[in-house]
């Protein structure tokens, strides 16, 4: 940190609430979080791109339901040096935005598929144990 890297700037207030209101109409609406989960809506006049705070992984997706029932998946980017982004359709829309660990699934599958082998091997070596004990008497 040196005092040459810190920089003022000035802005007169009717540009700082210009760029406010700006902010305020384009911004996502009703946000609820829950685990892994985000939901909002918007009602931008034309299609826009929204950029979160949330970094982006493979795992992200964001599924629209548009204003006459249909639903839309909306495209994902990775934006502004590594957050999350998507394309959003115009109109007053709701969304469901959801994180799943990408191969999350294979990876219980193949936990399991160890259980049961070690599993399978215990069984076998204790049943092979018995029948030594059994054959020495």
């Amino acid at each position: 940190f040196s005092a040459s890297s810190l920089s003022m700037i000035v802005e007169d207030y009717p540009q700082l609430e210009a760029k406010f209101n700006f902010l305020q109409e384009n911004s996502l609406l009703d946000v609820e979080k829950k685990v892994n989960e985000y939901t909002f809506r918007t009602a931008f006049e034309k299609d826009s791109v929204v950029v979160t705070q949330l970094g982006y992984d493979a795992g992200w997706s964001v599924v629209a339901k548009l204003e006459d029932g249909s639903t839309y998946n909306c495209p994902m980017y990775r934006l502004d040096g590594g957050l999350v982004g998507f394309v959003v359709p115009k109109g007053n829309n709701t969304y469901v935005m959801k994180y799943r660990t990408p191969y999350g699934a294979l990876g219980l599958v193949a936990a399991l598929g160890g259980l049961a082998v070690f599993a399978g091997y215990f069984a076998f070596e204790r049943i092979s144990l018995k029948k030594r004990k059994g054959s020495h008497v």
